[in-house]
């Protein structure tokens, strides 16, 4: 975050008492004033400037929502909100920190662009990207890791007509990981990692011939999303880290041989 705003001077942040770097030029610590933050910044946007605003994801987007739809998106002003944390990082604490319906939430902020970096690089990417446009961005950033599955920041890219296995957020390592034991047992599937939420592009799954799974780790609501721009067959898997302890690859794994068996099942012999 330090090196995105350092290297854009347009830029400034204001933080919730969230911000562990090294020291800014441009920056406005708030407090755990949420919508405070949201204001300040539609205010800094208003006058020409870019303000980032970052924050823990379940408060920005339930005690600040009304200054997130009034004050940003009302005003389609080119705000950009970091919310870190989101999935299942916080479950530890208990329900007050936990949001795995965020999702929900965020498709009540329209018109505002949804992005969900799921590693560093494709953070920085993210910030970019939201830089890059006129319009109020959200960034949903859970658990960042280096995966072999980038996330991207535009539509879903398929690569082949096979069942195809999408997924966002905190679900990609476990996806990919899950891809890789069916490749063992001899199936192969396409991983598809959805890098903006909103809005959704489907194009290139209604292309294909096969049957979408989607896996829904800590982020009830894209399924939903997903179905309701594709006429594809499809499958929703949802996993929430709070229901106690389990291995999420191997239910999904065995999820997805289900769901391919009872596919072949209903195919015309």
């Amino acid at each position: 975050m330090a090196a995105f705003v350092d290297a854009n001077r347009q830029t400034i942040l204001v933080s919730c008492d969230s911000y562990t770097g090294p020291a800014l030029s441009r920056h406005l610590d708030v407090g755990i004033r949420e919508m405070t933050a949201v204001s300040t910044a539609a205010g800094l946007a208003a006058m020409g400037c870019r303000p980032i605003v970052l924050g823990l994801n379940t408060f920005l987007l339930t005690r600040a929502l009304g200054q997130l739809r009034q004050d940003v998106v009302h005003n389609r002003l080119p705000v950009i909100v970091v919310g870190k944390a989101s999935g299942g990082l916080l479950r530890a604490m208990g329900p007050s920190h936990f949001l795995p319906d965020d999702l929900l939430l965020l498709r009540s902020l329209q018109p505002m662009d949804v992005l969900c970096p799921t590693s560093p690089a494709g953070l920085f990417a993210c910030l970019g990207d939201a830089l890059a446009r006129t319009t109020p961005t959200y960034l949903r950033v859970g658990q960042l890791t280096d995966t072999s599955a980038a996330a991207e920041t535009g539509p879903v890219r398929v690569t082949k007509p096979v069942a195809t296995l999408v997924t966002a957020g905190d679900g990609v390592a476990a996806a990919d990981a899950a891809k890789s034991r069916l490749r063992d047992v001899g199936v192969e599937v396409n991983l598809a990692v959805v890098g903006q939420l909103m809005p959704f592009d489907a194009t290139a799954l209604n292309s294909q011939d096969s049957i979408i799974i989607v896996f829904e780790c800590d982020l009830i609501g894209l399924g939903d999303l997903i179905a309701r721009c594709t006429e594809r067959p499809i499958a929703i898997f949802t996993w929430l880290s709070t229901e106690g302890p389990g291995n999420p690859v191997a239910a999904l794994t065995i999820f997805v041989l289900q769901a391919l068996s009872r596919r072949r099942g209903q195919e015309p012999r």
